[in-house]
């Protein structure tokens, strides 16, 4: 079950990404749900998503917009 989790929180990250460059609306919002999904299921991808926010500035700037978006 969470290897399920784990790819459709990818799945939901990737489709974001492409979403965000059409003009197709809810990019944002999948994005969030894919790594709200992704830090839930799995302890280590918290953690290193974690670390890459305190370690690299401009990381951090687009998680928050993100998170202001959704």
């Amino acid at each position: 079950m969470n290897a399920l989790t784990i790819t459709f929180a990818i799945i939901l990250i990737v489709a974001g990404c492409l979403f965000w460059l059409t003009p197709i609306p809810g990019g944002a919002p999948a994005m969030a749900i894919g790594f709200a999904l992704l830090i839930c299921s799995s302890e280590r991808a918290a953690n290193r998503i974690l670390n890459w926010r305190i370690n690299n500035v401009r990381f951090n700037r687009a998680f928050i917009f993100i998170e202001d978006m959704a």
